[in-house]
């Protein structure tokens, strides 16, 4: 009896991770940058990719964002919630990015500055 439910219980792990691989493979990660798709691949080689390159990969994304680069999800599943997280994360780096820019007067005043201590 013991021995039909561990079997039972493995069958049942088998085909939840069997579930969870297809989904895998039918739902995407999708690259943009400046509203044009440059890549998508799916969350399964993503996660492999992870695996293998998560400290690489996940300071290259949240750096990316300051770029102006943008990730979301695209699939058979629903996630909109996901993807409206990461839509939020990239225009806050949008926005904190852009406290940084300097007005042309600004960095016109800094050159002179800058070229009269060269001359001193």
């Amino acid at each position: 009896m013991n021995e039909n439910k561990g079997t039972s219980l493995l069958k049942a792990l088998g085909r939840g991770f069997c579930s969870l691989v297809k989904k895998s493979m039918e739902n995407y990660l999708v690259v943009s940058h400046e509203g044009v798709v440059k890549f998508r691949i799916s969350i399964f080689v993503f996660v492999i990719l992870f695996l293998i390159f998560h400290a690489a990969l996940f300071v290259a994304m949240v750096v990316s964002l300051f770029f102006g680069v943008r990730y979301g999800f695209a699939g058979k599943e629903d996630m909109s919630g996901v993807n409206r997280v990461l839509d939020h994360a990239g225009e806050r780096a949008t926005e904190w990015r852009g406290s940084f820019r300097y007005s042309d007067q600004e960095v016109n005043a800094l050159c002179k500055k800058y070229d009269n201590d060269d001359r001193q």
